[in-house]
């Protein structure tokens, strides 16, 4: 029997030790579908590609956080009830994945407890309200974990703004405190001003809304959330709209109104 050789054996070690990066490309592909999320089915193909990653690797925990996070968007943008209720489903299964294989991450808490919200609006009911808690809860340990984790933070203050008073967790004064923490610990983010916009106008202080809005629509786009920028740039439009404080056309175009509020500079962090 011929014996290998020396160079045959030398490669069957080489790929042993460092294989194939098979893993690491599908990964890459589902983040580079990912950054073109606002085109259509991106979304839908990252998930598909984050899904094929973990069964090629399920110890990357990060990726079924990454996934977590795709799916979240689906739910957001489902286009009618059955989509709805199938991207919630498997929102909350990755979720709670994630929470299992990494119990002391805040941001696995997080997007779990986003999650179990998303799946608790698309199974309106009894039961649902039990799960809003259960996020509530998450979201506590999320940022007894990381005391600054605005997302946890924001997502806390929306739980506590929408929800049932009497009946579940709702509390308008809780809500305005977590989302003014959100702006706190990141004024960079969006998001973070227009839900501490709606606490304050829940709570009647239109003119400090205002302002939060007028300071959404002065922030650029972070590089890892531009669509959701966008979005939620038009939503602060609206709500300025609502409000009867829309400035003229010309600073809807620039996506700003300090250019058309001088006498307001300080609104607009100058």
């Amino acid at each position: 029997m011929k014996r290998p050789s020396i160079l045959f054996i030398f490669y069957v070690t080489l790929f042993t030790l460092y294989p194939s990066p098979a893993t690491a490309s599908t990964a890459d592909e589902a983040q580079a579908a990912w950054a073109q999320r606002d085109q259509p089915g991106q979304t839908e193909n990252a998930i598909r590609l984050w899904k094929q990653s973990l069964k090629e690797n399920p110890n990357q925990s990060a990726l079924c956080i990454d996934l977590t996070k795709a799916l979240g968007r689906a739910v957001r943008h489902a286009k009618n009830d059955s989509d709805h209720k199938k991207w919630a489903d498997e929102a909350r299964a990755a979720g709670d994945r994630c929470v299992a294989e990494n119990p002391g991450s805040a941001e696995a808490l997080a997007y779990d407890a986003e999650a179990i919200g998303q799946w608790a609006d698309a199974h309106k009911g009894p039961g649902s309200l039990k799960k809003v808690n259960q996020a509530v809860d998450l979201l506590k340990k999320a940022l007894a974990l990381n005391p600054h984790y605005a997302y946890a933070h924001m997502l806390l203050a929306e739980f506590y703004r929408q929800a049932p008073r009497f009946i579940s967790v709702g509390d308008k004064a809780k809500a305005l405190e977590q989302a003014q923490a959100a702006v706190q610990d990141d004024p960079a983010h969006v998001i973070n001003h227009v839900i501490y916009a709606r606490a304050l106008i829940d709570t009647h202080h239109k003119a400090e809304a205002v302002q939060q809005l007028r300071m959404a629509l002065s922030l650029p786009a972070p590089p890892d959330a531009i669509p959701e920028t966008t979005a939620d740039q038009e939503t602060a439009r609206e709500l300025l709209r609502s409000l009867g404080a829309m400035e003229t056309a010309s600073a809807k175009e620039t996506g700003s109104v300090c250019s058309e509020d001088k006498s307001n500079r300080s609104s607009c962090g100058n």
